[in-house]
């Protein structure tokens, strides 16, 4: 029985030593533009910060005076350590942000065959996307790791807060940069454009009360974009 079973198992091992067969591996992905527009989406779906009934972006008004009753922890500052909004609001900005890393450096292997427009677009709107998770992240932490890279399982317990200066500048610094190599209106329907990541520059810049950046950014979305307020109220 013992001579049998140990046959089985000799034969088993073939069979099961075997790349992964439902999930890609990162070591073996974006090798081509379908790859990359794959990792670009799977960071799309990861800004939405979802925890149950609304994403915590909306949720975040009844943290405020707008809703201050409705939230007698996180509204009034009287939450402790064992509260999860926190921990969820920083795992989501970091998944998000891991995503975009991740598709940022994995696709420059692979430029020489994808064409340039394409290349330039995918990476444009995952830098976007990024710097939209950071300008979440450091108004509500504050200082923060300023991770632009994936990182090796060495790094993970030796990452360091950066100064909220430095983040807001990297978030300009990408805005620009990525911004200006999209157009006005978006590729699709629904993807970032030059307006977002202007209009996202302009929220930092209020944010920080840098106010005439942000009427600077603001306004060249008003003058360039294309857009209106839609007539209708109720819509």
């Amino acid at each position: 029985t013992l001579l049998i079973a140990l046959i089985g198992f000799s034969g088993c091992q073939k069979f099961l030593d075997t790349d992964p067969l439902s999930a890609p591996a990162t070591s073996t992905f974006l090798k081509n533009e379908k790859e990359m527009n794959a990792s670009l989406i799977a960071i799309y779906k990861s800004i939405n910060w979802d925890f149950g009934l609304v994403p915590y972006q909306s949720a975040t008004d009844a943290w405020a005076d707008l809703a201050i009753l409705r939230a007698n922890d996180l509204g009034e500052g009287t939450f402790d350590t064992y509260n999860a909004h926190p921990a969820n609001l920083w795992k989501n900005a970091y998944l998000q942000i891991q995503r975009a890393n991740t598709l940022l450096v994995g696709m420059q292997a692979a430029k020489a065959d994808v064409p340039t427009a394409s290349f330039n677009r995918i990476e444009a709107e995952a830098r976007v996307l990024r710097a939209w998770a950071y300008h979440y992240l450091v108004f509500m932490f504050g200082d923060a790791p300023l991770i632009t890279k994936p990182l090796e399982l060495a790094e993970f317990k030796t990452q360091k807060r950066a100064p909220k200066a430095d983040i807001i500048a990297f978030i300009y610094k990408e805005l620009d940069e990525a911004g200006a190599v999209l157009n006005w209106a978006p590729f699709e329907r629904g993807r970032v454009s030059r307006a977002v990541a202007m209009g996202l520059k302009a929220r930092t810049a209020l944010n920080n009360k840098e106010y005439g950046l942000a009427a600077t950014a603001a306004f060249s979305v008003i003058d360039k974009a294309g857009l209106s307020l839609n007539p209708k109220f109720q819509d």
